[in-house]
């Protein structure tokens, strides 16, 4: 039967392994782990399921266990009586070990590597941590001297292994689990570590207190020392009126140097030229009104816009732009005829009436062309805010108060589709000079005592004025407004700090730039600034 032959082979091999058990070394007698990898035993023997208990097998099987378990006991004693440490397991779990599958539980053991047998501070050691009441303290200290005095640091690791206890044998400890107020004084250190005293004049940290009742100029006051946003926000503010107090000073008087700048005919040079960038968006948004206030007062002396910056106020003249939702879905929009910025709404129609108004002009200008007019982005624009003639515009108080509005990519937006129907239909159409532009813009920031620029948003706009002050080795007062980072490496999103090391803002300013929305900012920043020196004046 198979049962009979599995059973006669599991029978031999329990006879080898009681002789070569009686022949192993000393170490066999403190390792008990693994034994299955050293004697090629069968994994797994069947069993025959109908098997009864009391048949000659297991009854040979219990005899072999009980003689066995005898022998171990007595080896054990003998052992414990010659002072060496590790109990011989009894070797029943050696035998029944071999008939179960590899035991996850089990740690591999090293089977040629030679271990001198444990030292007597060991089993001292191991009593200490199985026993730590009955241990004395002179117990402890003669079981850290002989560790460090007689045991390998290499044979830890192997006691470790192959002990039957692991966790008792070979370990060392250190000072500190013995004196836990080393340990503590050591966190102690790493928490608290001394702070170098700072310079009586560093600001502190301090907002509004509303129990003083509502001031709002004290609030915007206390954005500087605030934090955070709010605090490049009131550096911005002292930073803007810094540009506007070197404008309001007296020029240098220069002999035989023309007072006006080349372009526009008749504007006087101030002490400080103040630039000032917006993107199209804005126009679109209620910062318009904020933007028209300033050039309407002629509180500044250039402005650089996109198409959409000059094409949304002029259209604001003409029809409305509505509140909507950030999330109104594009499609539905669509289908209605309705163009989503953000979470505004023109009416497509408000396009239609622009075509309207803007293709009469355009048919103007070609006429003047034709009798030796040159155009460029700056003179078309102004074209525009003469004939728009409506007070709410930011191009009719630019082109009042002879202020120009630089607008390098004016054919990039509606504007540009105007031009693009009107040169079909009239070929060749309006030609318009740029370069004109470019040598206008660069020449007024050469020909600028000082100069402050003041963008919001980023883009073209932006570049175009800083590139402009490049040609005067930077601006002296720089304050931009924008949501961009400078991670993508975008001229947009870049830091003053950038600007700097391109020689477009001086090394020795104060720039700032506020991380926000411009439509946030701009209002307290103008209320703290500009309207506040209008109102003075």
């Amino acid at each position: 039967m198979a049962t009979s032959d599995h059973f006669a082979l599991c029978k031999d091999k329990q006879q080898r392994f009681v002789n070569n058990n009686s022949q192993t070394d000393d170490r066999n007698q403190y390792c008990n782990l693994n034994l299955n990898q050293s004697y090629k035993l069968p994994i797994l023997i069947p069993v025959q399921s109908g098997s009864k208990s009391y048949n000659d097998k297991n009854c040979d099987i219990a005899a072999y266990e009980k003689s066995v378990e005898a022998a171990a006991a007595g080896k054990n004693k003998e052992n414990l009586k010659n002072g060496v440490f590790g109990l011989q397991t009894n070797e029943k779990q050696f035998f029944t070990s071999t008939f179960i599958l590899q035991n996850p539980f089990e740690f591999p053991r090293q089977q040629n590597d030679k271990v001198p047998p444990p030292q007597v501070s060991e089993f001292k050691a191991s009593q200490f941590l199985l026993n730590p009441n009955e241990a004395s303290n002179d117990q402890q200290i003669i079981h850290i001297a002989q560790q460090q005095q007689q045991q390998p640091p290499q044979n830890s690791a192997i006691l470790q292994q192959q002990s039957p206890h692991p966790s008792t044998v070979g370990i060392q400890q250190s000072p500190h689990h013995l004196n836990p107020s080393m340990d503590l004084s050591s966190a102690h250190e790493a928490v608290l570590v001394r702070s170098e005293k700072l310079d009586e004049d560093t600001p502190k940290v301090r907002g509004y207190d509303f129990n003083e009742g509502i001031n709002y100029e004290k609030l915007l006051d206390s954005y500087l020392t605030t934090g955070f946003q709010a605090t490049n926000v009131g550096l911005a503010i002292e930073e803007i009126n810094k540009m506007i107090a070197a404008r309001n000073e007296e020029p240098p008087i220069e002999e035989d140097v023309d007072p006006c700048f080349s372009y526009p005919e008749g504007r006087k040079r101030p002490a400080c030229t103040i630039f000032l960038g917006f993107t199209s968006n804005l126009v679109s948004s209620g910062l318009r009104e904020t933007i028209r206030f300033l050039v309407q007062h002629n509180l500044i002396d250039c402005i650089v816009t996109s198409a959409g910056g000059v094409e949304e106020d002029l259209i604001k003249c003409l029809s409305h732009t509505y509140l909507g939702d950030f999330s109104l879905p594009g499609k539905i929009l669509r289908q209605k005829g309705l163009n989503r910025i953000g979470n505004l709404l023109v009416p497509n129609d408000n396009y239609c009436h622009f075509e309207e108004w803007l293709m009469p002009v355009l048919d103007k200008c070609l006429a003047e062309q034709e009798n030796g007019i040159q155009w460029t982005p700056s003179k078309i624009i102004t074209r525009l805010g003469k004939e728009i003639n409506n007070e709410d515009s930011i191009c009719y108080w630019a082109y009042k108060n002879n202020i120009p509005i630089y607008c390098p990519a004016l054919t990039d937006g509606s504007l540009g589709d105007m031009l693009y129907f009107h040169s079909v239909k009239n070929s060749p159409g309006i030609k318009i000079d740029i370069v004109e532009d470019l040598r206008h813009i660069n020449t007024m920031a050469v020909k600028s005592y000082k100069s402050g620029v003041i963008i919001l948003g980023g883009g073209i706009v932006k570049h175009h004025i800083n590139n402009a002050n490049l040609m005067r080795n930077g601006s002296d007062y720089t304050v931009f407004v924008n949501t961009g980072q400078e991670f993508d490496g975008s001229d947009s999103g870049a830091r003053p700090d950038e600007a700097v090391s391109w020689g477009k803002v001086r090394s020795e300013s104060k720039a700032v730039k506020v991380y926000a929305d411009a439509t946030l900012v701009f209002p307290l920043l103008v209320a703290k600034t500009f309207a506040k020196f209008k109102q003075s004046a």
